[in-house]
């Protein structure tokens, strides 16, 4: 965290809606940042449009295997009482460190790949 703590990416416009199964940057919650997005990629887990005219502007799309990612946060948060959630600005200054200790069940990504030649598929949405 500490290597891209003052590393920021200007927002992008929002050209599709944050729905299930999109992938977008967070806002930087620092507003001495202005218009700009953080380090921070999330995956949609719910339909979450009311986040587009926040600026969350999502560039990608879980094309398969979204089921996979429903399992890794089947343990985490039983319910969606937003107190329960992590805090997004804990995060970003304490790191993995509060992750871990206050989210054992928390699943981390530690790799991606982009498919270059990915044959394009009808969405199943």
């Amino acid at each position: 965290s500490d290597a891209w703590s003052m590393r920021v990416i200007p927002e992008d416009p929002v050209r599709e809606s944050n729905r299930r199964g999109y992938l977008s940057f967070a806002p930087d919650p620092r507003p001495q940042f202005g218009q700009m997005t953080t380090t921070e990629v999330f995956i949609n887990l719910v339909d979450n449009s009311h986040l587009d005219k926040e600026g969350f502007a999502p560039f990608g799309r879980i094309v398969e295997g979204m089921e996979t990612v429903d399992s890794l946060f089947v343990n985490c948060f039983p319910n969606s009482d937003p107190h329960s959630l992590p805090d997004p600005l804990r995060i970003y200054t304490e790191g993995n460190r509060y992750l871990e200790t206050l989210f054992p069940e928390l699943s981390f990504i530690i790799g991606t790949r982009v498919e270059k030649n990915y044959e394009k598929r009808p969405s199943a949405q």
